[in-house]
Formats: C-alpha cells, structure tokens, sequence
C-alpha cells in the first residue's frame, strides 16, 4: 500500500518481523507530551492513514498508541473499507457492534496483507505454528476465516475413527480439539460449511463413509484401508453421506478471545454444554457416493446434494421430510453411450447445479491390452475419438416432489468437447458460496439492502491422463436485468442480478495430449488442487511411493490469475491483455467522517505486533531469491523455455496452458521438512492459511501467509 505520510519509509524489519524506523532495529523512544487533543486524532488523522502509516505512528508517542487502540478506529475502518474482508462465522458475536479491537484490527490486517502477500512471486509465510490433534489427522476441512477447522482423525487403534472440531484461531495463537463425534468407520470426502439449521447458526459437516454390507465380509478386507475414489469389493460394501449440525452458540460460550486462557474455567462450560453434535440425516447407498454438497437455497433452507455414482444427484432438505434423485437426460448425439456425471456444484444465486459429465466409456474399467490394441488397428492420419466430456446446469426448482426419482433436461449446456481417449482423471469444480454471507447472517457480513455481493467466478480443473499436469477453465457472472417483481438473491439496488451463463457454442475444456515420447511423464509426477475461487493453491506429489494418507509434496505453489483476483494487477499488463470488467484500484485510504466515543482507559495493546506487513511488492529477499526467474505466464525463467513437456527439477514445468495474465508462484517459503510424508493438507483462501497434517504424529502445521496481529507472548 502506498505511503500517506513523510518519514516513515520501511516499516518492517525483515529480522525481527517487528514494527521499526527506516535504517534502526530499535524502537524509537515515546514521547509522553500530548502534542495534539485525542479528539482531532481519532476524527481526523487515524482515519485518514492507511495500515502501515497507522503501525507507524503508533510507535511516535504514548497518546498516538493509546488512540489507535481505540476500538473504534478500526470499526470505522471496517465500515468504509474497499478491502474484501475475510468471511466470519455468521452469529451476532462477530457483529460489527460487539466486534474487539484485537478482532477488527486482525479482520482488517488480513484483508490488507493477503493481497500482497500473494502478488508476490515467492508468498511468505509469516508466522508457522502447530495444532496438537492428539490423534492421526486423515482429512481436513477449514472454515473460512479461521475460527474453526473440522477433521477426519483415526486412532493409535487403527480401528476408531471420528468426527473433530478444533479452535484453530483461539486467543489469537493456539489451537485445540474441543468436540468429537465418533465414526463406525473412516469419514472422507469431508465438507464443512456455515449454515442456519432451524434458525441456529452453526457448523454443517458432511461426509462419506463405507461399512461391510454383511458381517462375514469383516475377515476378507479392512474398509477403512480403500482409497475414497476406489470400486474396490463394491459387491461387499455400503455407502453412508451423514451430516452433522454443530450450533455456534455452544461453541462460542466455551471460549472468550478477550479474557486470558483458564482451562479450569473451559471445563467448567463444557460440562455444562449438551451434547454438541446433531445428526440432521443420513443417506444409504449400495451404489458409490461422493463430492458431498451442503449449502441453502434461495430461502436460507440449507440441504446436501451427492453424487451417487455414475449418474445420479440425491437431493434433500435438512429442515425435514424425504429426498429426491434426479438422473440427467442423456445427450442427445450421444444416447447410446453410458454416461457418468465427473463433479458438481451448487449455484445460490441462479437455484442451478453445474454439472460436469462424461459420454463414453470409464478409463477405470478398460482393459490396458485392448486399449494399445484398439489404437493400433488406427489408420495413420486417423485420430481416436472419445469419450465426450461437457458442462450443463439443471434447474434444482425443477427437481421431483421428495422420496421420487425423475429423469431432468439440462436447461444449458456448452460444446461437447472430444478428448481424443485422453481420459479425465479427476475434475475439480471451486465452490461459488464458500465465504458468502448467509440469508440470515448477522455478523459484519450480514446481507445489505443493496442485495448480494457479486458471486466470485467459477473454476473447473481437470486433470487429464495424457495431459501433464492441470487445465482449468473459469466461468465469469455476467449481470442480467433483474425481475421488476420480488426481491431474489440475485437483485441489487440498481435492478440487475448475477448469473453464470453456459455457451452451447464453445466446449469449456479441451484437453490436447502429450506429444509422443514424452507421455511419461504422468508416470512420475501426479498435480492436485487445492480449491480457492480466487486463490488457488495446486501441489505435486511423486506417484511412486505415495499413498492416500501418507505422500511427501515436491512443489507447492499458488495460481496467481488476474481475472480471479478481479481487480487490477500490480505489474503492468499490454493493453490487448487487459481483462474487461476489471474495476479501478482500490484506495488505500480509509475515509471515515463518522464521531467516535474516546475512552481514555482503553487497554494498552503495546505487547500486541503485527508479522507479515511489508512494502516489498516482488520476491522477499529470503532463501536466495535474488537469481531467482521471474514469474511471467507460466512460471518460468528469463532464460530459455523449456521444450513442451520438459520437467524442472521440482516436476512443475508445463501446470497450466500459457497465458499472459496467469502465472504459478514459486515454490512457497515453506520448509521442505513441512512437505514430506504428509497425511492431510487443505487451505483457506480467505486468509491465506495452509494446513498440513502429517502420517508420522499427530501434529498440525499451520502456515500464516497474511499478516495479524498476534501477542508478543505467545508469539515468542
């Protein structure tokens, strides 16, 4: 962000990561006169200064740091911010009126740090910490803006699984398991997600589980041992999609971020708590289940939809009453071929699911020799020919009255595109809703009379047998007219709503092979995502040796896209690679004019620091980045380009298609010790936080890539 005020010019020290002067590692000394009223502070300069300049000044004097402690600084700051502000569990709790100091500073630290953090070529990370999970985390699922993260954990007795809640932002530092649910088997496919259940904000949890269709099975294999994706002895198992309600208000009468740690005091409520897990329902299939949806309508009515594989949606209400499944109208150029639906989402804002489905034939089930053969008996100049991969959406409103089945035509669709038997692994699709503010939230977020925010954009990953590494496609809203009668989600103050739009002109994806000779490479290297609307994180891991709760990561990087980030670049752009709809840089400066109450006996937050807030816009000098290669469309170097296909030495030369807005981060700045024989990673976008757990010990690591306030205490 750029300077507002003369003197201060480097913010940070880069050794210490403490606030200091230009050219000093030491603090400047305070002054104790009071050179100016504390009211023509609080109304007139500190709304006025942008974050660093706020930091900067607070080491000028006692009576500029008093003030800037002044919750109602940083609440003003809030309420005329441009910054997007990560998202806050959806309770009166996290109201902008009982909002802390500590808690709307953190809130707009983040929202300030992220975005630069992630312009870099390398991201920092700011700060690394630990969670003790006391057991084996084997999936893991964060709430978006870091109060909370959900676990799918295992025993020393490889036999007992559960369900576990953990604190993951308490006092600002630390992190615990506080309410457990226990599982007959392995939990996977895990979602977890802010919803209203019967007017109670809390934690919606979904997941899949197998068990033995019959006890005798129980000494041919153990279930808790088959990879989530797998068909293996689907002759002797069962599928179960459970769902859980956790109410935040237990949650947030066990612990109080603004009174010091009493553990004596924490047992004290949690004996005093029900029982905090609810089962809202639980779906039974013989047929594989998977890729859990939880979500509400346009009502605020949350529901699950899952894919019962190959071909079928279950849909059900949480608030009650049966289900229903819909199966999809098979293409019409295409009906004689078995189709399989490869992934989807829920769109609130249109009442539609995006669907991604398969024409042709399942990779899983062909046979190797009768494939090469069949390729074979190809004429030279003759190219192999499916299967047919598309996109539709089908309007949910349309689906059957509960406890029927219907068959749905899709309402749009796009191009069908021919992969040439380059068979789709794995589609991934970003969830439109994740962090949106709820139809009855009451935190800051809560819904304005304007209407709705405008959705984020849309991603589809695919991951290609021949194809090295991923491709992806992003799918923008578009503004329509909205109806002139009633108040949908879609509707803003100026009459015009959001929708994504599927073109039936223009395949979404097309996957081109490898050349020949170079095929191989899939062989040694596997590319996954870690799913963000804006910020996208995607890993490598080698295939040979890796396993599904225990694999070591080669390269770990973020996909840095202007058109996601949807606001201007920080590099400069040719003009033909301007993206149109890109709005004008947002203001560093905060205006408020509003009158403020001075409380004179505020807290004293001088052992309060701020890590991960620095002018730097390129590569931090850490690690020998000075000769590192620039990011430019792929990732690459100043030097040559490698041939199509080639590798680099951390396996991710040739991720994604070359684009001129679009590049991939260098390696994080995270410990390579942090990257091997890892059990369980996921992240949150909103934050940018990284958790790994890992296959040896029942530690969480933790990685900070925006900067917060954080206790010099605990931080030492």
């Amino acid at each position: 962000m750029g300077q507002r005020t003369s003197g201060f010019v480097d913010l940070t020290n880069t050794n210490s990561q403490t606030i200091s002067l230009p050219n000093s590692k030491q603090k400047m000394p305070s002054m104790s006169s009071r050179v100016l009223n504390d009211d023509v502070i609080l109304d007139h300069i500190l709304p006025n200064l942008d974050l660093k300049d706020i930091l900067a000044v607070r080491q000028v004097s006692d009576q500029m740091r008093q003030c800037s402690n002044q919750p109602a600084v940083w609440k003003r700051i809030l309420a005329n911010t441009g910054h997007r502000l990560p998202p806050l569990p959806p309770t009166a709790r996290y109201s902008l009126a009982n909002l802390s100091r500590f808690e709307a500073e953190r809130l707009y630290t983040r929202s300030v740090s992220l975005p630069t953090q992630w312009d870099q070529d390398q991201p920092r990370c700011v700060r690394r910490w630990e969670i003790d999970a006391q057991r084996k985390v084997l999936e893991m699922a964060l709430l978006p803006g870091g109060q909370y993260l959900v676990a799918s954990v295992r025993d020393r007795n490889p036999t007992r699984h559960s369900i576990e809640v953990f604190a993951s932002d308490f006092q600002y530092s630390m992190g615990f398991p506080f309410a457990r649910f226990t599982t007959p088997t392995k939990a996977f496919n895990l979602r977890a997600k802010y919803l209203t259940f019967q007017g109670q904000p809390g934690i919606v949890i979904a997941y899949i589980r197998r068990d033995y269709r019959r006890e005798k099975f129980k000494s041919e294999f153990d279930v808790n041992r088959i990879m989530p994706d797998s068909d293996w002895f689907s002759s002797k198992v069962k599928y179960e999609c459970v769902v859980l309600h956790v109410p935040l208000k237990s949650l947030e009468h066990l612990f109080n971020n603004d009174v010091p740690w009493d553990c004596r005091e924490y047992h004290t409520r949690a004996r005093q708590q029900p029982r905090p897990f609810q089962v809202l329902t639980e779906i039974t299939s013989r047929a594989r289940m998977s890729v859990p949806v939880i979500d509400e309508d346009r009502n605020g009515t949350p529901f699950v939809a899952v894919l019962k594989h190959p071909d079928r949606i279950v849909y059900k209400n949480l608030d009650g009453g049966l289900g229903c499944t819909m199966y999809c109208e098979p293409h019409p150029t295409y009906d004689q071929l078995p189709h399989a639906i490869m992934a989807f989402t829920f769109l609130r804002h249109q009442h539609q699911f995006l669907l991604v489905r398969r024409a042709g034939d399942d990779p899983d089930v062909l046979d190797p020799a009768a494939t090469a053969e069949h390729l074979a008996e190809l004429a030279p100049d003759e190219d192999p020919s499916g299967p047919y991969y598309f996109a539709e959406l089908y309007n949910v409103d349309a689906l059957c009255a509960p406890g029927t089945s219907s068959t749905r035509v899709a309402a749009q669709w796009t191009a069908v595109h021919d992969a040439g038997w380059n068979f789709w692994r794995h589609v991934w699709i970003t969830d439109p809703s994740a962090g949106l503010a709820l139809h009855a939230d009451a935190s800051v977020h809560a819904p304005r009379p304007q209407g709705p925010a405008k959705p984020p954009p849309i991603t589809i990953f695919v991951q290609a047998v021949r194809s090295y590494g991923l491709v992806f496609n992003t799918f923008f809203p578009e503004p329509v007219p909205a109806p002139l009668h009633g108040t949908g989600d879609g509707q803003t103050e100026e009459g015009y709503g959001y929708t994504f739009v599927l073109s039936a002109d223009d395949a979404f994806i097309e996957t081109d092979p490898l050349p020949e000779g170079v095929e191989s490479l899939n062989n040694v290297y596997e590319h996954r995502v870690l799913l963000g609307a804006t910020r996208p994180v995607i890993y490598t891991i080698p295939r040979e040796g890796s396993r599904a709760h225990s694999f070591k990561i080669q390269m770990l990087g973020g996909v840095w896209d202007e058109g996601l980030l949807d606001r201007p670049l920080s590099v400069p752009l040719l003009p033909e690679e301007t993206q149109e709809g890109v709005g004008p840089p947002e203001d560093d400066v905060d205006d408020g004019d509003g009158d403020v109450e001075n409380d004179d006996d505020a807290e004293d937050e001088d052992a309060a620091m701020v890590e991960g807030v620095d002018d730097d816009d390129g590569v931090d000098e850490m690690g020998g980045d000075e000769d590192a290669p620039q990011g430019d469309g792929d990732g690459g170097g100043d030097g040559d380009e490698p041939e199509d296909g080639a590798e680099d030495e951390d396996g991710m030369s040739d991720i994604f298609e070359d684009s001129s807005r679009i590049r991939v981060s260098h390696q994080f700045d995270v410990a390579l010790e942090d990257l091997g024989d890892v059990s369980a990673i996921a992240w949150d976008e909103t934050i940018g936080r990284l958790c790994i757990g890992y296959a040896g010990n029942s530690k969480i690591a933790v990685f900070d890539f925006a900067g917060a306030p954080v206790p010099v205490d605990t931080h030492a």
